[in-house]
């Protein structure tokens, strides 16, 4: 579900990016974003694989279950801007 939280991040802003500069700065700015990701989602898996090992069962059910619920929301407040943006 994590990819479709980053689409909907990526889509809102490449959508205005898009519209106010040329090509060039879009491909920088779409290559950035993808390295943020990769560096984003690396450090929380090992911050997540480090902190496993100091929780119980249960509260990792709990944290997974509000992560997702977030992470959905996002991809849907974002994804629903950004196309509304590419399709004006």
């Amino acid at each position: 579900m994590t990819i479709l939280f980053w689409l909907g991040i990526c889509g809102s802003v490449l959508a205005k990016t898009i519209a106010e500069y040329e090509m060039a700065t879009v491909w920088l700015y779409s290559v950035a974003i993808f390295i943020g990701i990769a560096a984003w989602d690396f450090t929380m898996a090992v911050l997540s694989s480090t902190a496993r090992a100091f929780m119980n069962e249960k509260a990792l059910i709990a944290i997974s279950a509000f992560s997702g619920v977030c992470l959905i929301g996002f991809g849907v407040y974002f994804g629903y801007h950004g196309i509304a943006l590419l399709l004006g």
